[in-house]
């Protein structure tokens, strides 16, 4: 009878403590952290750190400088890796799209090694549309829920109200930083691909890095426009093979994160470098016009006249600060100065897919017809394995690109000379797993490459031929 008790006890359903996430609180004094122990703190107590996964090296750590500038301790996750994408399928299944399975491991294998006492908060956006980006930060949270995760928060900005919420400054100097980032990708690109010495331009490009995010974490608007010239001088230092104008260039657009993050597109911009292509990936900034484009036309739900005028004051506000910074950094003879026009890139095809199809699909045809000639010799759209808007693009470019292209241009006489010669424009669609890119996309890039460098001969020559006469 003994031994029958010990064995029911050692049978019995012991009681589950229960488990409370930690949690990011919006109060009238601002944001707060509360601990899984029911603890709360202000999010800059020194206990506190925010992590923000990478999504494009150099722009996520001027995110994290503009949270420091907000008193937060505030990381960059380094970029991704192999164990990255390992580690993220065994909290996947593993048909979840590309970023969501880096962006899960890069964070497991930073909870491997974070202090005991730290109380994390992850930063994840958000969107609407018909992404998934949407359930990345919900995945996060019932795994914090399910594995007992303590001290990790989840802190979300959405798409919804064009990622505000943390107030005017925070969201200003997101523009700033922003905008910076997206010129400063192009000028590293232009930078590899026609330095005569590529470690001289690097070690300047890393300089010159490290001057705006100081920048971004603790100057003002004066002081920023002034680490900028400090960068341009820079960059004026690195010899050239040939100007930025002779040199054949091509666009890199599609999801926002694979386009943007080197793992995922396996360094694209470095390989075209290489073989002597200027690889422009699509600007985040327009995703941000894009989100603001949606709230003030009604597109996200219904919208009243006073979050119409704000807006609209947000989008003056956004060419301002995007022109002023254009202005410096093209004097850096790296930079291909232009502006964007969200609302002629979704309305200009419009025709082909509807504005109420919100998300990255329309963002995607537009750059590829409108770019390609008037500002690139070729277009590469990438996006995650499976991913529905990177289809829907890819589908619609490959039908239009060669038979919208003369509608949808800014040099008519330049488009039909090209076209004449080329009637068939250098496009190359790729889909990423995070694998090395397999022999078939291997040999459709080299040709793509040789198409681009034609389409650019081509155009110099006419230049040249109109110069003459």
């Amino acid at each position: 009878q003994t031994h029958m008790r010990k064995a029911k006890a050692s049978n019995a359903v012991l009681p589950v403590t229960a488990f409370r996430p930690a949690e990011v609180l919006l109060s009238r004094g601002g944001r707060r952290y509360r601990t899984s122990q029911g603890e709360e703190v202000p999010l800059n107590n020194s206990r506190v750190r925010l992590v923000i996964p990478s999504m494009g090296e150099f722009g996520v750590r001027l995110i994290a400088a503009i949270f420091r500038y907000a008193g937060i301790a505030a990381i960059s996750l380094p970029p991704a890796t192999d164990a990255d994408l390992q580690r993220g399928k065994e909290y996947s299944t593993c048909k979840e799209c590309l970023p969501l399975i880096l962006t899960m491991g890069s964070l497991y294998n930073y909870l491997d090694g974070r202090p005991k006492d730290e109380l994390t908060v992850y930063f994840m956006p958000s969107t609407g549309g018909s992404c998934r980006f949407a359930q990345y930060n919900v995945l996060t949270r019932n795994l914090i829920l399910k594995q007992r995760i303590e001290n990790l928060a989840v802190m979300s900005l959405t798409s919804q109200n064009s990622y505000g919420g943390l107030g005017i400054k925070f969201t200003l100097r997101g523009l700033w930083a922003a905008t910076i980032s997206d010129v400063y990708e192009e000028i590293r690109a232009a930078a590899l691909t026609l330095a005569t010495d590529r470690q001289v331009a690097k070690t300047v490009l890393a300089q010159g890095e490290a001057l705006v995010e100081e920048a971004i974490a603790t100057a003002d608007w004066a002081g920023i426009k002034r680490a900028l010239r400090a960068v341009v001088a820079l960059l004026k230092s690195i010899p050239l093979s040939t100007n930025l104008a002779d040199a054949p260039k091509a666009a890199i657009i599609g999801e926002i994160y694979v386009r943007r993050d080197g793992f995922s597109q396996r360094y694209l911009v470095d390989q075209l470098a290489d073989k002597g292509v200027v690889g422009l990936m699509a600007p985040i900034a327009e995703w941000l016009y894009y989100t603001n484009y949606l709230s003030k036309h009604g597109l996200r739900g219904k919208t009243g006249l006073l979050k119409r005028i704000g807006c609209s004051g947000k989008a003056l506000a956004m060419e301002y600060y995007e022109k002023a910074i254009k202005d410096i950094l093209v004097e850096s003879g790296l930079y291909d100065y232009h502006l964007l026009d969200i609302r002629h890139l979704v309305e200009s095809v419009s025709d082909l897919i509807s504005p109420e199809l919100t998300g990255e699909a329309i963002l995607t045809l537009s750059c590829a017809l409108n770019d390609i000639i008037d500002r690139v010799d070729g277009v590469i759209s990438i996006g995650p394995f499976g991913c529905m808007p990177a289809r829907i693009a890819e589908a619609m470019i490959k039908q239009t690109i060669d038979v919208e292209k003369p509608r949808l241009t800014s040099a008519a006489g330049l488009t039909k000379e090209i076209m004449a010669r080329h009637p068939h424009l250098p496009f190359l669609s790729i889909e990423s797993d995070g694998s090395p890119f397999p022999p078939v996309i291997t040999a459709s890039l080299e040709s793509f490459v040789l198409q681009t460098k034609r389409v650019q001969r081509t155009r110099r020559s006419i230049s040249l031929g109109h110069a003459g006469s």
